[in-house]
């Protein structure tokens, strides 16, 4: 196959429940990157997906990636068999991030040079819950995958591990790179003879909302008050990207001063 350049394309993910983010995240993808993200359907109504700008694939999802694990986790599953289709089909690299995520700033495809796979250990506010690794030592909210051959035999692993019961998509991500050293800082590290880069969450993965480059607005699907600020970022974006680039950085100077 061609090898794709260095750029790439976003992915995302949602049934009709998560429907809510896609809109937002349309117009916010497309301000930061000018262009819109792929998105995969997981059970979205035809009124739904006529509205979104995006393209929409559909690829067969066992419906088991709805349920929850031993622990209570819920196991979203079928994020391997959409990135694996996605690399397979439009022979470009993947930045894979959830639905109720936001783009702050444009991230530029060199962060990723060298790496098949890149991953961001936990942030450390999701270090304060009770044994806060059970369900793995990454959050797997956002992830890169080069178009390469190693990142392909990954993800085939990623998707046998997958079929446990047992598992979430991100325990069985944090399980396959357990070799990597995933509580042992950032940087670029070698599992299987593919790179795996190890980005900081505060920037790439922020869970806390309020410093990095990427908000992930964790559990806002669920918890309304997530949701809420969830809204209210799409909405400052909406008026002006300028305007929502002071909050975050008001957001960001309260973080820092606790």
């Amino acid at each position: 196959m061609t090898q794709p350049s260095d750029d790439f394309q976003i992915v995302t993910c949602s049934d009709e429940n998560f429907f809510k983010f896609l809109p937002s995240l349309e117009r916010n993808i497309f301000r930061r990157f000018g262009r819109y993200p792929v998105i995969y359907d997981l059970g979205l109504t035809e009124a739904q997906i006529k509205s979104l700008k995006s393209e929409v694939l559909r690829v067969p999802v066992d419906d088991s990636y709805r349920d929850m694990t031993t622990d209570g986790f819920i196991r979203t599953t079928h994020k391997p068999d959409c990135i694996a289709h996605f690399l397979e089909t439009q022979k470009e690299n993947c930045l894979y991030a959830d639905a109720d995520t936001f783009f702050i700033e444009t991230i530029d495809s060199s962060v990723f040079a060298g790496a098949d796979i890149a991953v961001t250990p936990r942030h450390p506010r999701e270090l304060l819950v009770p044994d806060p690794l059970k369900n793995g030592k990454i959050n797997a909210g956002v992830l890169y995958f080069r178009n390469s051959p190693k990142a392909r035999e990954m993800i085939v692993a990623w998707a046998g591990l997958c079929q446990e019961r047992s598992m979430s998509d991100q325990l069985a991500m944090s399980n396959l790179l357990e070799s990597a050293g995933l509580t042992e800082g950032f940087g670029m590290v070698d599992v299987d003879g593919a790179s795996i880069l190890k980005l900081d969450p505060l920037i790439y993965n922020d869970t806390g909302c309020s410093q990095g480059d990427i908000w992930h607005f964790k559990n806002a699907g669920r918890r309304f008050h997530k949701f809420r600020r969830r809204a209210l970022v799409g909405l400052l974006d909406d008026i002006s990207p300028a305007l929502l680039k002071k909050y975050a950085k008001r957001k960001s100077k309260a973080a820092g001063s606790t």
